[in-house]
């Protein structure tokens, strides 16, 4: 990320590196943006399949559907807990 964020400074911008995963780090980012005197970048360091143990950090899922069942299990591990989501 160190590099993305050299790039953007080096074009004027205010870079902002955050984790992509943390709600209040993002909103920080927002407010630090909102406040800013020239272009901002935020920059979100991200995992693909955060959150869901059979996808995060494995390769060759991005773009990929998931299988009725694995979307199931998917959205219990995010914390589906009122079967809010059906797969039908």
């Amino acid at each position: 990320m160190g590099a993305y964020k050299a790039r953007a400074t080096a074009f004027g911008w205010h870079a902002i590196v955050i984790d992509g995963h943390d709600v209040d780090a993002v909103d920080a980012a927002y407010k630090e943006a909102i406040s800013a005197d020239k272009p901002v970048a935020i920059l979100a360091q991200t995992d693909k399949g955060h959150g869901v143990s059979f996808l995060s950090g494995v390769a060759g899922w991005h773009g990929k559907a998931l299988k009725p069942d694995e979307a199931e299990k998917a959205y219990a591990e995010l914390g589906n807990p009122k079967g809010d989501i059906k797969i039908d």
